[in-house]
């Protein structure tokens, strides 16, 4: 019984290499057996590896276009501010000195004054109220 089952195993697999190309490309031999039955199969195919792939055709949908009336919108810019000058107050310098005698005494070194001190200029974020003019949007 199992040399009648090598020879038909054996033809199938000369029968298979004969057979002219296909779409899939495989080997394949399985055995199975369960309970009283047995079940054998060979199968052999050749050609490209898979077929090339399609894909679906489909209208992409786009939204109708719809009239947007003018509006303002508040737009956040970055705006550069110059440097200002100010006006600082320099408090006066006092020191502790002796006369000929020896009493100590508060004297005015330097006296109090105002400069001009010039602040450098920065970037700011403003919001800015822009018009947007009306038209057809989609």
């Amino acid at each position: 019984m199992f040399s009648k089952l090598k020879l038909a195993a054996l033809s199938l697999a000369f029968c298979a290499s004969l057979a002219p190309a296909s779409k899939a490309d495989g080997f394949g031999i399985s055995y199975s057996k369960s309970s009283n039955h047995g079940a054998f199969s060979v199968g052999y195919s050749s050609g490209p590896y898979g077929a090339p792939y399609w894909a679906p055709s489909y209208r992409v949908r786009r939204p109708y276009p719809r009239w947007v009336a003018g509006h303002y919108e508040i737009v956040r810019e970055r705006v550069w501010v110059p440097g200002c000058v100010t006006k600082v107050w320099v408090e006066p310098v006092y020191e502790w000195r002796r006369d000929v005698c020896g009493r100590t005494y508060s004297s005015c070194v330097a006296t109090g004054h105002y400069e001009m001190v010039k602040q450098p200029g920065h970037y700011e974020s403003r919001d800015v109220k822009v018009w947007v003019p009306g038209g057809w949007r989609s």
